[in-house]
């Protein structure tokens, strides 16, 4: 029996990989869902790569997924994915030797939901990453003075030119 430890993008293609070479596995998660992580990330998150290469082994994101999932619509993903391949975590169970990026969340993202209880005030949002950068937009747009706290110069691209997504744009 293989172990795998955690149940968020990771785990389940690791346990649809093994699954898929006849060997069996259990996946174990220290939340109580698929994906957990994904669950607490702030409201109007969406993906910064495109749909195409971000989907798990073996299945591709639904044709209807915008090319930027939703937050929602990764989640949905997610538990699709752990369905199709009849992938089955233990949920509850903690492993300490399990540590990780979002096992120490950054405080301005883990627990943001929306900017809703700052509008009329000031925000400040360090760090000019996509996260950053989402939340400083979604404070603005709730009605929050954001304003970025940024280390050093920052390079601002377009997410997507002439309908292809910037980042995986091939050079001439």
């Amino acid at each position: 029996m293989n172990l795998v430890v955690g149940a968020g993008p990771a785990g389940l293609a690791v346990g649809q990989a093994l699954r898929e070479r006849g060997l069996r596995c259990l996946i174990l998660e220290r939340g109580h869902t698929v994906a957990p992580a994904w669950h607490r990330h702030y409201e109007r998150l969406h993906l910064h790569t495109s749909k195409r290469f971000s989907s798990l082994p073996g299945m591709p994101f639904p044709d209807h997924v915008p090319t930027y999932p939703s937050r929602r619509q990764v989640i949905e993903y997610l538990q699709a994915y752990a369905e199709r391949f009849d992938l089955s975590p233990r949920f509850g169970v903690t492993v300490v030797l399990a540590t990780g990026l979002n096992t120490v969340p950054a405080l301005h993202s883990s627990r943001y939901v929306n900017g809703a209880r700052w509008a009329g005030r000031r925000a400040l949002v360090v760090g000019a990453g996509n996260s950053g950068a989402e939340i400083a937009l979604d404070l603005a747009e709730h009605g929050a003075r954001a304003e970025l706290s940024v280390r050093g110069r920052l390079h601002v691209t377009l997410r997507d030119t002439l309908g292809l997504p910037t980042r995986f744009r091939r050079s001439c």
